[in-house]
């Protein structure tokens, strides 16, 4: 039997950036944890990244993983 190598390689590149994103919203929402910054970036685009981050991104790449595999 005969399994496509493409398929398998791209779920893993999906994955892989579903991985880097992870790691860059954690870092945000780290920064976003302390009380100083978060009085200071509270109502810019900042915040609003992060939240686009965390929803959006996250869904969008897991989707397209899962249709993949």
């Amino acid at each position: 039997m005969w399994i496509s190598p493409y398929s398998s390689n791209r779920v893993i590149l999906w994955i892989q950036r579903f991985m880097f994103l992870f790691v860059v919203r954690r870092v945000t929402g780290v920064v976003l944890a302390n009380n100083t910054v978060d009085l200071l970036v509270h109502d810019t685009y900042f915040v609003v990244a992060h939240f686009h981050y965390v929803l959006s991104m996250s869904a969008v790449f897991i989707t397209v993983a899962r249709l993949y595999h």
